[in-house]
């Protein structure tokens, strides 16, 4: 598929489906955001946001606990990129990406950007990784600067902060509740 291609949404909802299925065993929650959660005519690419599953290191002795835990999740797509059935793919500046909380991929010609959350922060990811893309820009900005976020609160890393606190959003019902504005249906997000 060339770069900047589009497919019809049943198409690529078929394709979010197959990888729902390949991936959900070794995740936590696993769900289709971006332009096919939002039910778009057209989709250029599909979005998942997941919350892998962790595996403790084992040493000799069993569970190591000064070692960080695993990713499932990251070790199943090790294996499907060896088998080919996903790729990695580079952005337009020939950048690839293949960490912790993003992945940059393709599957069957398709690109694929595959998040990575924690429970604490899934709602947030659920809402920003949904779009479109200025609905999330004016989702992270302050009020005073035209956007949805009260003063004091701010996104960075990946999680919401208020007054240096960390503050987990689990559901994209605790973000909007938090914002003090009713709730979008994915459907009804647009950039405004």
């Amino acid at each position: 598929m060339a770069a900047g291609t589009r497919v019809p949404l049943a198409e690529a909802a078929a394709l979010a489906d197959e990888l729902v299925e390949l991936l959900a065993p070794v995740c936590d929650r696993l769900v289709v955001a971006g332009s096919i959660r939002r039910q778009r005519p057209d989709v250029g690419d599909i979005e998942l946001l997941a919350v892998p599953l962790l595996q403790p290191r084992l040493d000799l002795f069993g569970e190591d606990a000064s070692a960080p835990p695993v990713s499932r999740l990251d070790a199943l797509c090790d294996d499907l990129i060896s088998r080919g059935t996903l790729s990695t793919r580079l952005d337009v500046h020939g950048r690839g990406a293949y960490g912790a909380k993003y992945k940059r991929l393709r599957y069957r010609d398709l690109p694929l950007d595959l998040f990575s959350a924690t429970p604490d922060n899934f709602g947030l990811l659920l809402v920003i990784r949904t779009g479109p893309a200025a609905y999330s820009r004016r989702l992270v900005t302050e009020r005073r600067y035209g956007g949805w976020m009260p003063s004091g609160c701010r996104v960075k890393d990946g999680f919401l902060w208020r007054d240096g606190d960390k503050v987990p959003v689990p559901t994209e019902a605790d973000l909007y509740a938090l914002l003090g504005r009713p709730f979008d249906a994915p459907q009804v997000r647009r950039d405004p």
